[in-house]
């Protein structure tokens, strides 16, 4: 047996480095696999931040607009609330303590019906949320203002 691996040794060498030749190419093929999955994942990553950013600049945008409508009254102070405190949180916005009239006004009028749910009420029970939700308006209505301007302020910066 001896005698026979002395004999082939050449040979068996041979085939072991065509083997090993082999394997070294494969790795290489997915190593470069590898590096191109991973620049790919980067430029996805950065497509994401991409368009991440320019939502939150379209929410902004929007924030903006309503703040502005609340401030020249073209907007209800209720509305613009819930309008406002539901796109911020859309975005995670860092709300300040400049901004905490919005929650405290949101939290005292998120119960009231809307849209569709408000269609089905009858007339006497609208009108009884409508007065219960401008005694509330008329009592944050100041406070909500100076928060609309804060959030111009820090989104105008």
């Amino acid at each position: 047996m001896n005698n026979l691996l002395q004999d082939n040794q050449i040979l068996i060498f041979t085939f072991l480095s065509v083997i090993v030749f082999i394997l070294a190419t494969y790795l290489g093929f997915l190593l470069n696999k590898i590096r191109i999955q991973k620049k790919l994942d980067e430029l996805r990553l950065k497509e994401i931040d991409q368009l991440r950013l320019q939502r939150e600049q379209s929410i902004l945008e929007s924030v903006r607009i309503l703040a502005k409508a609340v401030l020249t009254q073209q907007c209800e102070v209720s509305e613009g609330c819930i309008r406002i405190k539901n796109l911020l949180d859309a975005i995670n916005f860092e709300m300040s303590d400049s901004l905490k009239p919005i929650n405290d006004l949101y939290d005292e009028i998120k119960h009231f019906d809307y849209l569709d749910a408000r269609n089905n009420l009858s007339k006497q029970e609208r009108f009884n949320q409508d007065k219960e939700r401008f005694k509330i308006e008329d009592r944050h209505a100041p406070n909500f203002k100076n928060a609309c301007k804060a959030i111009l302020e820090q989104i105008d910066q």
